[in-house]
């Protein structure tokens, strides 16, 4: 492993507060010949400018939206430069990218600790990428079924490697380190109540009416409504669906349709009726009501409740395996937290100002 020299530093300390990390100083003198100067090191691995150029493109977005939001500054020619809220833009993406670099490479360190993968050099990533595209590039070209892409884009590539990665030393840290209690699970299970509630069903009868021809608006003549309402007064008797759609063939005045639809939660309920009032409606309607929702003249809905099934918990014993998904997921992100809160790193200003690119 390169040691790091004090001697002849060419990098200024940049202030590094949100995170509790020792600053390293590289020493230009230290570089072997031939070799590129990494722009940061990170717990004594080199982050090539490739890669912190690569996450510096992704969070440029979200720093200029930042910018835009707070202090209404518009991107443009002297954007990254123009002091707002104590910082400059480019000051800020600097920061947030160092932050995420940290938090993805202590990860990528974890991996290779674990045993999952050899080499976590961006270069190593980029030959995997290319690899990969190969085979199933050729995959498709012997008639063989690919799932997702032909072909990764680096991002694409990247989000489908760490999850995988991040899944399988889930796995292993559960076998070999984390074992939890099931105190800890009843703990974990107590505390996030909501990833386990059962939302309310519904079981209902939805009827469309519909005028079958053409009229100038506001002619109260083309009104389906008085079909609608005889329509609504037939449900609230309780006259099947069936019979009530059978009176209607053949009917010149309107067009009547009519469907059964079981096991309703809210949010499939909010995609049939996207008006917030006549969802409202809806759920507040108790088995064997009935309501009328009218969308013009010429289109209403009408609705019978034929059964409601209350919301609630699912008992702790039922979603065991669940809760120790989710506990195992929490303790994961902390540990990654933790790692990044520890970590070490050494700031190569020199090289990270030659791969900054300031858009047109």
């Amino acid at each position: 492993m390169r040691t790091f020299a004090p001697r002849r530093a060419y990098i200024g300390f940049f202030s590094l507060s949100f995170l509790t990390i020792g600053i390293l100083a590289l020493a230009a003198d230290i570089v072997k010949p031939g070799t590129e100067r990494p722009a940061l090191v990170i717990n004594h691995h080199e982050v090539s400018g490739e890669e912190f150029q690569w996450f510096m493109d992704q969070e440029r977005a979200g720093v200029i939206a930042y910018f835009k939001a707070h202090y209404n500054l518009e991107e443009g020619r002297d954007f990254w430069n123009h002091k707002a809220g104590g910082a400059t833009p480019k000051a800020v993406l600097q920061k947030r990218t160092i932050e995420r670099l940290v938090r993805e490479k202590v990860e990528q360190m974890l991996f290779q600790d674990l045993g999952l993968v050899p080499d976590i050099s961006h270069a190593a990533f980029l030959r995997q990428l290319e690899l990969t595209n190969q085979e199933r590039g050729q995959a498709v070209k012997q008639g063989k079924v690919v799932y997702g892409p032909v072909r990764y884009t680096r991002l694409q590539f990247y989000g489908h490697w760490k999850a995988t990665l991040r899944i399988q030393a889930t796995e292993k840290l559960a076998q070999t380190q984390w074992h939890p209690a099931e105190g800890n699970l009843q703990k974990f299970y107590d505390d996030n109540r909501d990833l386990f509630r059962v939302p309310p069903s519904y079981t209902l009868e939805l009827i469309t009416v519909q005028t079958r021809r053409q009229a100038p608006a506001g002619d109260k003549k083309a009104s389906i409504q008085p079909t609608a309402r005889r329509i609504l007064s037939q449900l609230k008797t309780g006259k099947a669906l069936s019979e009530l759609l059978k009176d209607q063939t053949g009917s010149d005045d309107a067009k009547v349709s009519g469907q059964r639809l079981e096991n309703m939660n809210p949010d499939r309920m909010s995609e049939l009726f996207p008006d917030e009032q006549q969802l409202q409606t809806v759920l507040a309607l108790a088995p064997g009501e009935t309501a009328l929702l009218a969308d013009s003249d010429t289109q209403a809905k009408l609705v019978r409740c034929l059964g409601k099934a209350p919301g609630g918990y699912r008992p702790f014993e039922t979603v065991q395996p669940q809760v120790k998904e989710g506990w195992l997921r929490e303790r994961y992100d902390q540990h990654i937290k933790d790692l990044a809160a520890r970590a070490q790193i050494g700031i190569n200003q020199e090289v990270i100002d030659t791969y900054w690119k300031t858009p047109s």
